[in-house]
């Protein structure tokens, strides 16, 4: 520290100069913020320090009486960002802007369970900031921190005697991300919603809330026209494009997801993926009406033709993909000709 003249006084003021030493304790306590400048925990301050210049900035932790000390850091892909945890009641992350060295609005759940984080994490894309909490709930949070808003919550640690010590996104799937501990490894899928189907041929389309008090809104309902049959089971193809669902008629539907959005829920409609099929209890094939031909005469014309049966004479048209009967006569008289 260094010592300033204060103007018009015989005071002094301190100012920070130099810090020297690593807090160990402080998960991911090293990360590079430029080329040549990286940041590090030192007492109950971030140290921003020039490895050519050797100048030193600082960022101070929250007043010693609410804070207990980092216990965790991060910093974002683009290193823009660092997200600093500190031990307090149910723990707290403070965001800050590497360029401007300002503090972005603070990070806190009252329903942490813990007093800390173990562990921070930027998503790649640096949308999202993921943080595991500490005993005993090991609750894993998913923040959208720009807007400082809970995505979702997650128990990691169901086990017994089993603990988090890492958390951290797939390098190259920001919806992918992993925590790890004693006798633990999980991974963990982040979507924008889900689809459920019901009874009636209903489904349900829900999407993430903004609302805090609920995580996901229902936003879209779509059912299946002429067959209000329960649905089954539901399928989404991998682009996520296409959903099928079976019925309980055992019939099979789909229904193009990728025009929800541009289209109004009456204007969505169901189709058959191949074909009708038999419905429950048809297990055989029955022949109905069937009657002996004795003769057949065809017209020259090709459009008409005369079948005898035994108790009439029968005359059907033939059309294209069809022979309807036209006329029939169950007595012939001899032409006198």
């Amino acid at each position: 520290m260094t010592a300033s003249p204060m103007s018009g006084a015989n005071s002094s003021i301190l100012t920070h100069r130099y810090m020297y030493g690593l807090k160990g304790t402080v998960k991911n306590n090293i990360a590079f913020c430029e080329e040549n400048v990286v940041v590090y925990p030192c007492g109950h301050c971030m140290v921003i320090h020039s490895i050519e210049t050797k100048e030193q900035q600082f960022l101070h932790g929250m007043e010693s009486g609410t804070s207990g000390g980092f216990t965790a850091m991060a910093v974002s892909a683009n290193r823009k960002y660092l997200a600093m945890a500190e031990k307090g009641d149910a723990g707290v992350v403070n965001m800050y802007d590497l360029t401007t060295f300002r503090r972005k609005k603070p990070l806190v759940y009252s329903d942490l369970g813990s007093e800390s984080y173990v562990s921070l994490a930027f998503s790649g894309d640096g949308k999202y900031l993921v943080g595991q909490g500490g005993a005993p709930e090991w609750n894993l949070m998913l923040w959208s921190w720009e807007k400082a808003k809970v995505v979702t919550t997650f128990k990691a640690a169901a086990q017994y005697g089993s603990s988090i010590g890492q958390v951290d996104f797939c390098p190259t799937d920001s919806n992918s991300l992993c925590v790890s501990g004693n006798g633990t490894i999980k991974f963990f899928k982040v979507t924008d919603g889900f689809v459920c189907g019901g009874s009636g041929g209903v489904v349900r389309i829900y999407e993430k809330s903004d609302d805090s008090r609920e995580h996901f809104k229902r936003t879209k309902v779509f059912s299946i026209d002429g067959n209000p049959q329960c649905i089954q089971h539901l399928a989404i193809s991998p682009s996520e494009d296409t959903l099928i669902c079976s019925l309980e008629n055992n019939q099979l539907y789909m229904l193009t997801l990728s025009s929800t959005d541009i289209l109004k829920e009456d204007a969505m409609n169901f189709e058959l993926v191949s074909t009708a099929f038999h419905r429950p209890g048809q297990n055989g094939a029955h022949i109905t009406g069937y009657e002996e031909a004795l003769a057949v005469a065809l017209h020259p014309s090709g459009l008409h033709v005369v079948v005898a049966f035994t108790d009439k004479l029968r005359m059907l048209n033939i059309l294209m993909d069809d022979i309807r009967p036209y006329r029939e006569c169950e007595s012939v008289p001899r032409s006198p000709l």
